[in-house]
This record gives C-alpha cells, structure tokens and sequence, in this order.
C-alpha cells in the first residue's frame, strides 16, 4: 500500500496489527490518543509526524508525494529543534493539500538549518 497523508491512519493501524495502542504509542514516543486520532484519520502535527515516519522507517517525501523530498536523509533532523515548530490543530480546517504544501517547505527550512549548523 502507497503511504499518504489520506491514508497514513490506515498504514499505522495496518504495521500495528494486534498490538494494543498504548505499546506501539510507547514505541513511536507518542501518547495512546493521539495514535488513535491519527488511526481515525486526523493529520498529525509535525513533531508526531517525525516520529512516524522514522518509525515507519519511510522517506518523508514517500509519504507526502514529493520526488524533491525522496531519498533525502532527515531521520538525522532533531525533532524537538526549538527554532522550527508548527502544529496542525485538529479544530481547526486545513485541508490536506495545504497541509502537505506547509510540511514540505517546513522539512526543507530544517534541512538548511541543519546544513548551516553542520557547515
């Protein structure tokens, strides 16, 4: 199965199997309800969506669709970094093309923020 944004849920739920919520949510360093949101279809914030993809050991841009994201290494990035944080409300609208516009410019910012750090 492709991964998504739209399907992302889907795809947790999928590698968790019969695992109970709260032993996948220790592992992925996320708490048991916000692993059940996303299974239920919620977008997930950017510091949940880092430890997602790095425990589902995919590229970012696998998941969001974009070539210019695939094959570049951000598992390196720091999750916590101070300098970068957005969240995606769940209240609030935004649709998923708009979501998946703001993650790739905000991965990107990272990574020239790492490369600037490393430089």
């Amino acid at each position: 199965m492709k991964i998504s944004l739209e399907n992302l849920g889907l795809v947790l739920k999928d590698k968790r199997g019969g695992r109970g919520i709260r032993e996948v949510a220790k592992e992925i360093h996320i708490s048991p309800a916000t692993l059940s949101r996303i299974e239920l279809g919620k977008q997930p914030d950017l510091d949940t969506f880092t430890k997602i993809y790095i425990w589902l050991k995919v590229d970012p841009g696998d998941i969001l669709g974009s070539a210019r994201l695939a094959g570049v290494n951000t598992v390196q990035q720091v999750s916590n970094d101070p300098r970068v944080l957005v969240q995606y409300k769940a209240k609030q609208t935004i649709d998923p093309e708009t979501a998946k516009k703001l993650t790739e410019l905000i991965i990107q910012v990272q990574q020239s923020v790492q490369n600037s750090i490393v430089e």
